[in-house]
């Protein structure tokens, strides 16, 4: 898109970076509920 190409590589690399983070952070929310509820259907 035209936005996409108007914006620099260095801008988008960071907003890149700043995603990443962002589904790190969810990662180690959803992570340990999906374990949790893995341990409730071994049982």
């Amino acid at each position: 898109t035209l936005a996409a190409t108007s914006m620099g590589d260095q801008e988008l690399t960071e907003t890149m970076q700043k995603l990443l983070i962002v589904m790190q952070r969810l990662d180690e929310k959803i992570a340990p509920m999906l374990e949790a509820d893995g341990e409730k259907f071994n049982k």
